[in-house]
């Protein structure tokens, strides 16, 4: 089978927004403003998929329309400056080829948009434990009691007007820190500091522990697994040296799952610290 056959093979199967045309989670009644915020950029990726999606195979419909128009004008044959019948056989059976170009493409998609989502779930963190701490800073001493993960320096509390703005660099810097040493020590903190588990199962602590480490890879190793990946996701039946492969469907599903996971979060993070929060209108994220 040649790459073209190959290709539209893939195509046939499983176009590249097959599985996103609605919501992949179940939107909650109340949410807090990271929320909301998490939700916005969730669609926005969905809906830049679905735009690629959709043009590659608008422009391929077009130029088929306009092949079939030129075969059935009966071009002279001897006009050199036409093109072959044979080239305008090809554009009336498969348009312009985007979608077969976009399909080839599918793997570096897959790898930005996995990205994407994974950096949105880590914003959330973020912006969930600055509110905590707005709405109660008394948590802000009670979190960092025992050995700090690094000391503040003067400089970054004086470039802050006010405490708000303190809060929320000092929460990016400790995110920061946490990520940076492995999403169980970031849920760590959670239930040990904060008094709150992120997630309620092992099983979601393994599969987001697999997101988080398929982002890592990705950022800093062209996507080539290495043996940092598999200390970190020893279940993996990928081996050194090879590319992370995506299956499109793998990693909408993944998309469902951070969504999901993020409205759960939210609604037990709103009643635990009873956190302000507003009713999210039926449909807006539908």
């Amino acid at each position: 089978m040649g790459l073209d056959e190959e290709l539209q093979a893939q195509l046939d199967e499983n176009p590249l927004d097959y599985g996103l045309e609605k919501a992949n989670y179940v939107a909650p009644d109340v949410l807090t403003w990271p929320c909301e915020h998490f939700l916005h950029e969730h669609a926005r990726i969905r809906s830049f998929i679905q735009v690629l999606a959709s043009s590659a195979r608008h422009a391929d419909l077009r130029w088929k329309e306009i092949a079939q128009q030129q075969l059935g004008n009966n071009a002279d044959p001897s006009d050199s400056a036409a093109p072959p019948k044979e080239l305008w056989d090809w554009f009336a059976e498969e348009g312009m080829g985007s979608e077969l170009m976009l399909i080839g493409q599918r793997g570096m998609i897959m790898e930005m948009v996995l990205c994407r989502s994974v950096d949105n779930f880590l914003a959330y963190v973020t912006e969930l434990m600055a509110l905590v701490f707005q709405t109660r800073p008394q948590m802000l001493k009670a979190a960092e009691a025992g050995e700090p993960l690094d000391t503040v320096p003067l400089d970054l509390v004086l470039q802050h007007q006010n405490m708000d703005d303190l809060i929320q660099a000092l929460t990016e810097r400790r995110v920061d820190q946490l990520s940076r040493r492995g999403m169980r020590d970031l849920l760590k903190y959670w239930s040990k500091r904060m008094g709150f588990r992120l997630l309620e199962t092992t099983e979601a602590v393994d599969r987001m522990v697999c997101l988080i480490e398929q982002r890592n890879v990705i950022v800093h190793n062209r996507a080539v697994v290495n043996r940092i990946f598999l200390s970190k996701v020893p279940n993996s039946p990928a081996t050194i040296g090879e590319r992370l492969h995506l299956a499109s469907s793998d990693v909408y599903a993944d998309l469902g799952f951070l969504a999901g996971s993020i409205c759960g979060i939210d609604s037990r993070a709103i009643a635990h610290f009873d956190l302000p929060h507003r009713k999210l209108p039926k449909g807006e994220f539908a």
